[in-house]
């Protein structure tokens, strides 16, 4: 976050982002899957195996209008997550 000057909204905005492949952001993703394991095993589930993947936290079909009148198409809201 310090190198990119970035804040914790912007840095977990790239988390989410299907389309960011950058190496701080990847390990980011490695890091919070480890986290995840770890408090399942804590709680003794080894069995479960989760894997996070990208899905839309939901469907929204409206585009927003600018100040202009002009629509705009919004950005989909993908979260990196349990499915």
């Amino acid at each position: 976050m310090v190198r990119n000057d970035e804040g914790l909204t912007k840095t977990y905005n790239r988390f989410h982002d299907p389309d960011e492949t950058s190496p701080d952001i990847l390990r980011l993703r490695t890091l919070h899957d480890a986290m995840d394991r770890a408090v399942l095993d804590a709680y003794g589930w080894t069995d479960l195996r989760p894997t996070c993947e990208f899905l839309l936290d939901y469907e929204d079909e409206d585009d927003e209008a600018d100040d202009s009148g002009r629509t705009r198409q919004r950005k989909k809201p993908w979260r990196y997550r349990w499915p």
